[in-house]
């Protein structure tokens, strides 16, 4: 995957020069951490954000947009309530997350190890998507 900045050959190779790429093979994903978090972060859309009626779980809803299984590993201080620290969301399907909060919050970092990814040998980038439970909710009573 070339990331250029117009359709043209010379934007292209400029691109190619740059190191602006991701290699993709099968579910793994290669390339500098400034070109693969982006893409990744772009990949995966919280759905839905919301806690389990008289509990302390947040139910989170994820959308993998992309042609790739993505596998990840949790990296909050949080953990999962029904499901292990190592899941995947597949190809163009989605992965609800139950979370532990402990007392329910206003805002979640939810920060994912991408497994399938790397950015250097044996180095995994760590994703973060800012979830504000305030706009999920507003938006849903609209």
């Amino acid at each position: 995957m070339v990331f250029a900045k117009e359709r043209t050959e010379s934007s292209l190779k400029d691109a190619l020069f740059a190191g602006r790429t991701v290699a993709v093979f099968n579910d793994l994903l290669v390339g500098k951490k400034e070109n693969l978090v982006p893409l990744i972060k772009a990949c995966i859309v919280v759905k839905e954000a919301t806690y389990i009626k008289n509990t302390s779980i947040l139910k989170v809803l994820l959308h993998n947009a992309s042609s790739s299984n993505l596998i990840f590993e949790n990296a909050m201080p949080y953990t999962f309530y029904s499901s292990s620290p190592v899941f995947t969301v597949p190809a163009e399907g989605t992965k609800t997350l139950q979370i532990k909060t402990l007392e329910k919050v206003d805002s979640l970092t939810l920060k994912l190890k991408a497994l399938g990814a790397y950015v250097a040998p044996k180095q995994h980038p760590i994703i973060n998507w800012e979830i504000d439970l305030k706009k999920i909710e507003f938006r849903r009573q609209k």
